[in-house]
């Protein structure tokens, strides 16, 4: 949207016309401003075809739904995002540990098993004859 819109500008030039006419006193002064305010009112209706002030309302208010949606959505985005951020910087220090000596301990088991599968061979179990 911008101010030199077709609607806009056909508007402001037909008002401009009729507020830049100046008319003397005379015989004919009030049929020059009938006829010329016959002429504006007959511009200033909407064309078939043409932009209106009603399109570029129509166009705004739709911009204006978008961005209010936009901004619902961010909003809940940023509470969700920080809720988590909540979470992880709450998690008391006894916790962590105890999470991380029950990974280790799940890791050493892990090797301690692997380790002994690594020893184990076909010899080991066949008769000695």
């Amino acid at each position: 949207m911008r101010a030199n819109e077709q609607a806009i500008r056909s508007q402001l030039q037909t008002l401009a016309v009729f507020s830049a006419v100046t008319t003397t006193a005379g015989p004919n002064a009030a049929l020059q401003v009938q006829a010329l305010s016959q002429r504006v009112g007959q511009n200033l209706l909407t064309q078939p075809g043409q932009q209106s002030i009603e399109d570029i309302q129509a166009d705004l208010a739709t911009a204006q739904l978008t961005i209010k949606n936009a901004k619902t959505r961010q909003t809940q985005a940023q509470g969700m995002l920080q809720g988590i951020v909540d979470q992880a910087e709450s998690v008391s220090r006894d916790q962590v540990a105890s999470q991380l000596l029950a990974v280790q301990t799940s890791l050493q088991a892990s090797y301690q098993t692997t380790a002994m599968l690594s020893q184990l061979t076909l010899t080991k179990y066949l008769p000695i004859a």
